[in-house]
């Protein structure tokens, strides 16, 4: 009886021996579910289920291998599974973080000039203030970047900053400010003004597109005093061949009244003449009676 006690326990070592072996060599064979997953809070989990399926397999050398490695799986699996759901949660929630600010940022319009990096020191801050407190910079708020300064002396630059920022005030001012009567050139030379100061980074487009709002207004309205000007000549010119018309009836008016007189003349002529063959009638009658009386 001894020996068959020593003969089962013999048998109990080498099963588990080989067990052994199988599980290090399953290992080798898959590493993928005996790689501990990198540290991190969405994979705290995975590696305290690894860490429980390694206990429990030390635990449980004595059970066969396929279950200890469905086990495994199933674990992993479970595991895998949820730290790519945490991994999809925590990216919908930097995304929705993300929308807010670039929301925000819109809402809010540009940076102040002072946020954003420029390529001069600041050290004016009296005139920087007087600047920034215009009104026209709290309607149409900038954050020029003043890059094209670079290419000018360092000393120069805040300067020239300083200069365009006034400028841009002052043009926007004198916008709201046009008369009709301002000629074409003043407009474009204003829009071209506009598009020296979008190269230093200010946001002109309201002002751009009031200024060329106003030229189409404008070349409309020139359009249409070249169209009365034009009707005005020819109605000028009608009226003057009215007039010479007018003219020229008047005079054949007298020319007739002229020769209506003549012709009331002419008939007393007629008249006269006509009584003058009458009497002439009379005296050759008297004439050949005189002749023909006997002595």
């Amino acid at each position: 009886m001894d020996k068959q006690k020593e003969k089962i326990l013999e048998r109990k070592k080498r099963t588990t021996n080989e067990l052994r072996l199988k599980n290090t060599s399953v290992g080798q064979q898959f590493p993928i579910l005996c790689t501990v997953p990198s540290k991190g809070p969405e994979n705290e989990s995975l590696r305290k289920e690894i860490a429980v399926q390694t206990e429990s397999t030390k635990l449980s050398d004595e059970q066969p291998f396929s279950v200890l490695l469905k086990k495994s799986r199933s674990h992993i699996k479970k595991g895998v599974v949820g730290g790519l759901i945490r991994n999809k949660a925590k990216k919908r929630k930097v995304q929705a973080k993300r929308e807010m600010w670039t929301t925000l940022l819109e809402d809010d319009g540009p940076l102040p000039v002072q946020e954003r990096s420029l390529p001069f020191i600041k050290s004016s801050d009296d005139l920087w203030g007087i600047i920034e407190s215009k009104e026209i910079f709290c309607l149409l708020p900038q954050n020029p970047h003043f890059l094209p300064l670079k290419k000018y002396n360092e000393d120069l630059r805040e300067g020239y900053a300083i200069g365009a920022m006034w400028s841009f005030a002052k043009l926007a001012e004198v916008t709201r400010k046009l008369k009709l009567k301002e000629p074409r050139s003043v407009l474009e030379s204003k829009l071209t003004a506009l598009m020296e100061l979008e190269k230093l980074g200010f946001t002109v487009q309201q002002i751009q597109a009031r200024l060329e709002k106003l030229l189409k207004i404008r070349d409309f309205i020139d359009q249409l005093d070249d169209r009365s000007k034009s009707v005005e000549r020819k109605i000028t010119k009608d009226q003057r061949e009215v007039e010479h018309l007018q003219q020229s009836i008047t005079q054949l008016k007298l020319k007739i009244q002229e020769k209506e007189k003549e012709c009331s003349k002419l008939a007393d002529l007629e008249r006269k003449l006509n009584v003058t063959k009458e009497s002439m009638q009379g005296l050759r009658l008297d004439f050949h009676r005189v002749v023909s009386t006997p002595w």
